[in-house]
C-alpha cells in the first residue's frame, strides 16, 4: 500500500502543478483521499502489530470501511490519470464533468470512512 500511496500523492501533486485549471481543481480531493488512506493504513498497521485480541477485533471490524476507502482512493487516482489525458483529447474531454463529480462529491466520503 505504501507504493500505491506514493503513486497517488505523485499524481495529486502533478495535478496541482498543472497549468490547466480543470486539473488543478481535481488535486484537492485526491490529495485529501490520499491523506485519509494513509491515516487509516497507519492505524491498521498499528492495530495489527498490537498483540491483544481486542485490538485485532477492532481491526477486523474496520476491514470493510478500509477496503471501501481504498477502493475510492484507487478510483480517484485512476480518474485523475484519465483526466490528465482527457484535457488534451477532444474525444475524451466530455468525460471531465463526470470525473469532476466523482472527485468533488464521492471522493470526500473517504474522510468519513477514515474516521470510523
Amino acid at each position: 500500500v505504501k507504493d500505491l500511496l506514493t503513486e497517488i500523492w505523485n499524481t495529486g501533486i502533478s495535478l496541482q502543478q498543472s497549468p490547466n485549471p480543470v486539473l488543478k481543481r481535481l488535486c484537492g480531493p485526491l490529495l485529501d483521499a490520499a491523506k485519509h488512506l494513509e491515516v487509516a493504513t497507519i492505524w491498521a498497521m498499528q492495530k495489527n502489530q498490537d498483540a491483544t485480541e481486542k485490538s485485532r477485533q477492532s481491526l477486523y471490524l474496520m476491514a470493510e470501511d478500509y477496503l471501501q476507502l481504498l477502493g475510492y482512493a484507487l478510483e480517484g487516482w485512476m480518474l485523475a490519470q484519465a483526466a490528465n489525458l482527457a484535457v488534451d483529447d477532444e474525444q475524451y474531454r466530455r468525460y471531465l464533468p463526470r470525473i469532476g463529480f466523482f472527485m468533488h462529491y464521492v471522493l470526500p466520503l473517504t474522510r468519513d470512512l477514515s474516521q470510523r
